[in-house]
């Protein structure tokens, strides 16, 4: 049976690797094509840049445009952000290349089958579905799954999955801005009911109040149902008198 072999980095560790990627950057790879000797002269990596081109193209960091080569949105993304030292945006951007990749999802699941896995098991793994026998490569390979925490070492070389990185606050936030908008629209639905209600009833001026509440999400929900109960006890207040005591006009 027919096994794909993935493509990964050889002979450079993680640091090589963001430092080609900013080499691409200055080069304008993020504008043209350019040519690996250029960026390994920016790089100072000599013969290492170009060893690197079916790997960076395999996770959807470069293209191959001819002889040249080319930075995709996703991979200016990155070495942008390794420029300017933001390197939390540039580790999610590639978490997220990295998350598309099939060979990641290899990884992940036989972890997950293995439990945590030593560090011996993993390589051996890596070893049966890559291309080459370079070893520092599929050290790299790990230390980039560990930077983008697709991996975690639990234990002194150990690994496991590391869990999704869904921020449960902004879920949280997300959830209580809904319910804020939520009780809005329920308070004014039962206003307008009230309103209704009057109007129905005596023919007095106050049945033909309309009061309009601005309330926002940012107003606190509790606040909102008590200046609503406070209205609708007052409107109620003032029927009742309006009705025992007419108006003589």
């Amino acid at each position: 049976m027919f096994m794909v072999q993935f493509a990964i980095p050889k002979r450079v560790n993680l640091d090589d690797i963001k430092d080609i990627l900013k080499a691409y950057y200055v080069e304008g790879a993020h504008n043209e094509e350019v040519s690996t000797k250029s960026v390994e002269e920016t790089a100072q990596l000599s013969d290492k840049v170009g060893r690197q081109t079916n790997f960076l193209v395999e996770v959807g960091v470069i293209e191959r445009v001819g002889q040249k080569r080319k930075l995709t949105q996703a991979g200016e993304e990155v070495a942008e952000a390794l420029m300017g030292g933001n390197d939390e945006k540039a580790k999610a951007r590639m978490r997220e290349l990295l998350t598309d990749w099939d060979f990641t999802a290899k990884i992940q699941g036989f972890v997950r089958m293995q439990g945590p896995v030593e560090q011996k098991q993993l390589l051996e793994y890596i070893t049966a579905n890559v291309e080459s026998d370079d070893r520092r490569g599929k050290d790299t390979i790990v230390e980039m799954l560990l930077w983008t925490n697709l991996l975690k070492e639990s234990e002194e070389n150990s690994y496991s999955v590391a869990q999704s990185k869904t921020p449960e606050n902004k879920n949280k936030k997300y959830s209580e801005k809904e319910s804020k908008k939520d009780t809005e629209e329920n308070s004014r639905t039962e206003f307008k009911q009230v309103n209704n209600q009057n109007k129905l009833g005596e023919k007095s001026k106050l049945s033909n109040i309309d009061i309009e509440f601005n309330f926002t999400t940012d107003d606190e929900s509790d606040e909102i149902i008590r200046v609503i109960k406070a209205a609708r006890q007052g409107l109620a207040e003032d029927l009742n008198n309006n009705t025992e005591h007419p108006s003589s006009e």
